[in-house]
């Protein structure tokens, strides 16, 4: 059984009261975003993840189920399924789990992402997290995988 640290609930609880304080606006104070306020599911993804800085993306395996790729002006990044990386990248972390939050998020949505990244750091669990059009992704190395599932769960989510 998962034990919350002190941190953790402290951490919890302010959120909770911060989503409540922003519920209380008066229409006067501008349109509100909508909060995280509900509970969240999140889902174990099976498998392992690697996470590789790419030349260019010409040896992507396309057949891969699970790819995120990233192009910015600097840099080529890619999360494939663990030996699937390709033979071109720069370098790679593999060994990585993931998990996704149910269902899909409205864009109008905010703290979804820093909700949980709160909960893992008051754990010292570092995480890699991407987004989809429909929902967030939260990568966390496979040696934190247990300690991620319990400091979420500690933290009101729940986990499937």
């Amino acid at each position: 059984m998962c034990k919350t640290g002190w941190t953790q609930r402290v951490l919890w609880y302010g959120l909770l009261f911060i989503t409540w304080i922003h519920s209380q606006r008066t229409t006067n104070e501008g349109p509100a975003k909508k909060e995280v306020n509900f509970i969240m599911v999140i889902e174990r993804l099976d498998g392992c993840f690697s996470v590789c800085k790419l030349p260019d993306f010409s040896l992507v395996d396309w057949s891969d189920p699970f790819l995120f790729l990233a192009r910015t002006d600097t840099e080529y990044s890619l999360v494939c399924s663990a030996g699937r990386a390709p033979a071109n990248a720069c370098c790679c972390e593999h060994g990585w789990r993931a998990l996704r939050i149910a269902g899909t998020l409205d864009f109008s949505l905010t703290g979804v992402l820093s909700t949980l990244t709160a909960l893992l750091a008051a754990a010292q669990i570092p995480v890699f997290a991407v987004s989809t059009y429909n929902t967030d992704y939260i990568l966390t190395h496979a040696t934190d995988f247990d300690r991620t599932i319990c400091a979420l769960a500690d933290g009101g989510c729940t986990i499937v």
